[in-house]
């Protein structure tokens, strides 16, 4: 199994993990398909983020062509950085237009939300990041192994 699938795999269980206690929290006497919902929507939401970490988690690996880093330590780091900014970016975009289609005043919890689930995709991608390459291995590749 690859890191795609792992981080994606990831997001998915902490999304539906998430939402099944956030219905369980709101009301401790729910009826079991609303957890189930909750379950549900928090997965396919978790599987959204997985999917831009993915993507911005190429990003960074097709950087390492043009900039290659120091130490395994520092590709770890840029590899979390660059998911967790595109995650930050897709919550926050998400909760903005949440907020502007609602009509309602907006909030610093927004921001506080999108940081949020920035922490845990950086955390989550730091743990989960594939190994570096050298730059011979890049240059090796071929466009198929990108």
């Amino acid at each position: 199994m690859g890191w795609e699938a792992r981080e994606l795999g990831t997001a998915t269980g902490l999304g539906a993990t998430s939402g099944g206690v956030l219905i369980i929290a709101g009301d401790a006497n729910t009826v079991v398909s609303l957890v189930g919902a909750g379950v549900v929507v928090g997965a396919i939401f978790g599987m959204v983020v997985g999917a831009v970490s993915v993507v911005a988690g190429h990003l960074a690996i097709e950087s390492t062509r043009h900039w290659p880093t120091r130490s395994e330590r520092c590709w770890r780091v840029r590899f979390a950085t660059s998911s967790a900014a595109g995650v930050f970016l897709l919550v926050a975009a998400f909760w903005i237009w949440v907020v502007l289609e609602s009509g309602a005043i907006g909030s610093g919890a927004i921001c506080g939300v999108a940081v949020g689930f920035a922490a845990i995709a950086f955390l989550c991608t730091l743990l989960l990041a594939p190994r570096s390459r050298t730059r011979s291995e890049l240059e090796a590749d071929g466009p198929a192994d990108r």
